[in-house]
């Protein structure tokens, strides 16, 4: 589930529990007081009840009229020429008795307390009756008042341990849910700083932190990657420098002792001159021709070799080339065969392009290996693409190796048991392709065969 969606429901969720069991609580409290303010009746009420009767009252019942009376909350003093004849007060008479009396019901207010009086005859003797009502109205909203202030003040304690209680559970299930991923990427990190690439994150849950650990798992295998390649690349490096001391030393050698030879009167014909200074040209060309590639090669890792480049027919270029190889091969036992039926227009440095076709030259001289060597390149253009080949008739190479054919200082042959070579040459083709704005793919097609692509520029 989305974490932004999670995160709402939850916060929502908490707000609405809170919002229900304030309400719920809030109905309870409000129930209660109107429960208890209907079951009690007013001191009004209590008087009109009472005075009623009062009013009524007939005979010489007494206890039946203080009971009436006592339902209303009242009290009883009947006398006769001042003389008790029944009674529920429990408090002194006298300012009861002070009131006036008439046939009437008359209502008097004595202090906090109302009195009902009332003269009546019965049984051939006059009568007074008094009801007593404590008037305790004003006492009683108070008391409901401060009823009341306390229900709030616990409704308010309940909501808020409520509210509080809610939110601790649902801010522990969200810290939870971000806390679950960061502590996973946490100790990916520590991982990957003890050295262990190897070791992905499993993270099930929001899709954020889902593309967040997966992110995190690529990163960790582009390191890992990147690793790898730095520790091939320092391994092929160390080599490449004792190769190349190896190759610089052997015409070294070759040249010294030559040259110590002629120096030391061993060439001591002018035939022997001649050859023993040809194999000195010879072996400085070798030497000529490998500092030559260190230089590109370090010129165009450093981005500082210049390009100028312009629009040609690729066709045109390709066959002059190919004329001048197989001129300068002829002693050897090579064939060019060339298939381009159509103009090839786009954009290159000439001279980078001539060392790209030199290297390929170089590279199915060494390692073709068959007794004929026959190089074939073919063109074509593809919507806003012009294509080429070079394919040689060689042995090719094994599959799992071909990736790392445009690699620097990758060769085939790690033991130089077969053939010299640096691991340069197909490292800097590419490089210059992609400063040329193509690229270029190899495969096993008999042979090896390279597939070049640069962008058409026709001319305008």
């Amino acid at each position: 589930m989305n974490l932004q969606k999670r995160i709402f429901r939850l916060n929502m969720s908490m707000l609405i529990i809170s919002l229900v069991a304030m309400l719920g609580i809030s109905v309870y409290v409000v129930n209660n007081l109107y429960l208890h303010r209907s079951s009690q009746m007013t001191s009004s009420q209590k008087t009109a009840a009472s005075q009623t009767s009062v009013e009524q009252f007939s005979g010489t019942d007494f206890a039946g009229l203080a009971n009436q009376l006592a339902a209303n909350g009242a009290q009883l003093y009947i006398s006769h020429n001042g003389q008790t004849v029944y009674s529920t007060l429990q408090e002194d008479v006298e300012d009861v008795t002070n009131v006036s009396v008439s046939q009437t019901t008359h209502i008097s207010y004595v202090e906090d307390e109302i009195v009902i009086s009332r003269e009546m005859e019965a049984d051939g003797k006059s009568y007074r009756i008094y009801a007593l009502i404590e008037d305790t109205e004003d006492q009683q909203e108070i008391n409901e008042f401060q009823s009341f202030l306390l229900q709030i003040a616990v409704i308010g304690g309940v909501s808020i341990l409520l509210i509080v209680g809610i939110n601790f559970i649902f801010t522990k299930r969200i810290l939870k849910v971000i806390l679950l991923p960061l502590d996973e990427l946490h100790r990916g990190v520590e991982r990957i700083q003890d050295g262990n690439y190897q070791t992905p994150i499993h993270y099930q849950g929001d899709r954020e932190f889902e593309d967040l650990t997966q992110g995190f798992n690529q990163m960790q295998k582009s390191l890992l990657e990147t690793k790898e390649q730095n520790e091939r690349y320092e391994q092929n490096r160390t080599q490449m420098v004792a190769d190349i001391s190896h190759d610089l030393r052997t015409p070294l050698t070759s040249i010294k002792g030559y040259a110590k030879g002629i120096l030391d009167g061993v060439a001591n014909t002018e035939e022997k001159k001649k050859q023993y200074l040809s194999i000195i040209y010879q072996k400085s060309q070798v030497m000529e021709k490998l500092l030559e590639k260190l230089f590109v090669f370090s010129q165009l890792e450093t981005d500082k070799l210049p390009f100028d480049c312009r629009n040609v027919e690729l066709r045109t270029v390709l066959q002059e080339y190919v004329a001048e190889k197989e001129a300068e091969l002829a002693d050897e036992k090579i064939r060019f065969e060339v298939n381009l039926p159509e103009e090839l227009p786009t954009s290159v440095d000439l001279v980078q392009f001539r060392r790209i076709l030199d290297n390929l030259v170089d590279n199915a001289r060494k390692y073709a290996n068959v007794e004929q060597l026959v190089l074939t390149i073919e063109g074509w253009t593809r919507d806003n693409q012009v294509i080429w080949t070079f394919a040689d008739n060689g042995h090719g190479v094994e599959a799992d190796k071909l990736p790392a054919l445009f690699d620097e200082f990758y060769r085939v042959d790690q033991a130089r048991q077969q053939v010299d070579g640096h691991g340069l040459g197909l490292s800097i083709i590419k490089n210059i392709m992609t400063r040329l704005g193509g690229s270029v793919e190899v495969a096993n097609q008999g042979g090896l065969r390279f597939t070049f692509f640069l962008p058409r520029k026709d001319a305008r």
